[in-house]
């Protein structure tokens, strides 16, 4: 991993897991504006937006390049919270920005198999659900910036 400054935006989005579609409708830039941003480093100069924009990317993919998978040491004991049940995966699904296939990816399962057992009124297990609550609350606290030039 190379320091934080010299990580260009296309690999914090690389490694939150947004595509241009999804990063466009978080981030209320133009999607050319973002292709232009997409080769910049976070200590590139622009305007104050633009700015904005790299350091709030640069922490999401920060919480992502921390808690990576469910295997992650950094996630934290299960503790008390239920385990996500299938509104509880579609609400983590809603606010990190991510698709049920992307998850299924993540977690080493067939997307098939992950509708499966959340369709029938299962759940995810403890950790991977403590993963999720974990990216959810990073995402939560690192709101959108105010992207107004």
């Amino acid at each position: 991993m190379t320091a934080r400054g010299f990580e260009t935006v296309e690999n914090d989005l690389e490694a939150i897991g947004w595509g241009l579609r999804q990063v466009s409708r978080r981030s209320g830039f133009s999607r050319a504006r973002i292709t232009r941003l997409k080769s910049t480093t976070l200590d590139h100069d622009g305007s104050p937006a633009e700015r904005a924009f790299r350091r709030w990317i640069a922490d999401l993919a920060r919480l992502h390049r921390r808690f990576y998978s469910p295997l992650s040491p950094a996630v934290p004991a299960p503790g008390n919270r239920p385990c996500l049940n299938g509104a509880g995966v579609n609400r983590a699904l809603i606010i990190i920005g991510w698709s049920e296939r992307f998850l299924a990816e993540s977690l080493a399962m067939h997307r098939t198999e992950l509708r499966r057992v959340l369709e029938n009124g299962g759940e995810l297990s403890p950790r991977p659900s403590r993963w999720l609550d974990v990216l959810c609350d990073g995402h939560i606290d690192l709101p959108r910036p105010d992207v107004t030039d």
